[in-house]
């Protein structure tokens, strides 16, 4: 999300505070509801299952930075800046990429509860 962030404070057809204020408010609510949606769960809630969490959502975390750092950077299209639109749009890749994480972390704790017990 950092590179995401980024790349919103450096285009220009956007406005400071509003844009990238918009992007951290959405990667904290995520990060918020990815965090009470593991620990409603019991086997999420070891000390292992934690661990597990906690390793799931960096890797979402860089699946979506690699994800926006080639998109701005090396995909950029010859008028060399995106709309506000485009990048807002883009928003809804990191809540897939936390959900994806979520379930990747109840199935691997699940199937760790099921061969201790």
């Amino acid at each position: 999300m950092g590179v995401a962030l980024l790349a919103a404070a450096q285009e220009r057809g956007t406005s400071w505070p509003s844009d990238v204020d918009l992007w951290l408010l959405f990667w904290l609510l995520c990060a918020v509801a990815y965090a009470i949606l593991v620990l409603v769960q019991r086997q999420n809630r070891t000390r292992t299952g934690l661990k597990t969490a906690v390793v799931w959502y960096l890797a979402a975390e860089f699946v979506n930075s690699l994800g926006w750092g080639l998109y701005c950077y090396l995909l950029r299209p010859a008028s060399g800046e995106f709309s506000g639109l485009r990048l807002i749009c883009g928003l809804p890749v990191w809540a897939v990429l936390l959900f994806a994480a979520l379930v990747l972390t109840t199935r691997q704790n699940r199937r760790a509860a099921s061969k201790h017990s």
